[in-house]
């Protein structure tokens, strides 16, 4: 054998290698593609799971929101006409006591 075989043989050797390597790394990049490709779907599928329970309890704040204006203004409604109600009865109270100091003599000398 010649060295030109020689160096040839080496030469087709390493070919073949580099042929094979590049195959593996080309196989490895699919597999890996295909992982990140399903941790990119599993965190879409996260962020939409997040992002309705996010609408929820936004839907559920903002109705509980309204709920605590309403309680406020039926206090509001309450408290006033409370105060309506004494001033009510405060008035009477006076016209009761203006009444007995008016009769006074008349109630308690007979």
């Amino acid at each position: 054998m010649s060295i030109q075989n020689i160096m040839n043989v080496c030469f087709a050797i390493c070919i073949t290698l580099l042929i094979y390597q590049n195959t593996q790394l080309k196989d490895e990049i699919v597999t890996v593609k295909g992982f990140s490709q399903l941790d990119v779907d599993k965190s879409w599928d996260r962020m939409d799971e997040l992002e309705s329970r996010i609408d929820f309890h936004q839907d559920t704040l903002v109705s509980q929101k309204q709920n605590m204006v309403e309680i406020r203004d039926l206090l509001r409604e309450v408290s006033d006409s409370r105060y309506e109600s004494d001033v009510i009865l405060q008035k009477r109270v006076d016209k009761i006591s203006d009444w007995i100091t008016d009769n006074q003599d008349y109630l308690f000398n007979k």
